[in-house]
């Protein structure tokens, strides 16, 4: 007697077939995961990367301009005014807390401009009577961190004052 040819799948090889499929569906949707993971992650920190540097080289440049600088430095908040031969007046902003939190802004009269976004701190030093520091945080844990040096001009004025 000779057996028919086989036509059709039986339970134990359709179970196979399935569990094979599952585990290479979940490899690649893990795979598909992590990479949307990792690239919201880079994505996030290319833009505080980028408001970092756009606030530094804007404040840099008016900066070494500046006319009669003056640090208002409260707990969670930063201000400095100065004056800008052709701008005028303009002072900068930084608070931790509020509805402009994490934010530098520019003010000149009545004009207002968010520099950037996410900045955990902002502060100032003047290690010299020619020159200032400030440097720039956007975040703490992955320690995105600029400091720039700005040389002012000659006989320029630059006062600090301190709240506590």
């Amino acid at each position: 007697m000779k057996l028919q040819s086989r036509k059709a799948f039986n339970l134990a090889e359709v179970i196979v077939a399935v569990a094979i499929s599952t585990a290479v569906l979940a490899g690649v949707y893990e795979t598909f995961i992590v990479g949307n993971r990792t690239w919201m992650y880079y994505s996030n920190t290319i833009i505080k990367k980028q408001d970092l540097r756009r606030a530094a080289y804007a404040m840099a440049n008016e900066l070494r301009e500046a006319k009669d600088v003056f640090i208002i430095e409260e707990p969670g908040s930063v201000t400095v005014n100065f004056m800008v031969p052709l701008s005028g007046l303009v002072s900068y902003t930084w608070s931790e807390d509020g509805d402009e939190a994490g934010r530098v802004i520019r003010t000149n009269y009545k004009q207002k401009r968010v520099l950037a976004n996410n900045i955990t701190a902002l502060s100032f030093e003047q290690p010299a009577h020619d020159c200032i520091y400030f440097h720039l945080e956007a975040d703490k844990k992955n320690e995105l961190r600029l400091s720039q040096k700005v040389a002012l001009r000659h006989k320029t004025g630059l006062f600090r004052k301190r709240k506590n």
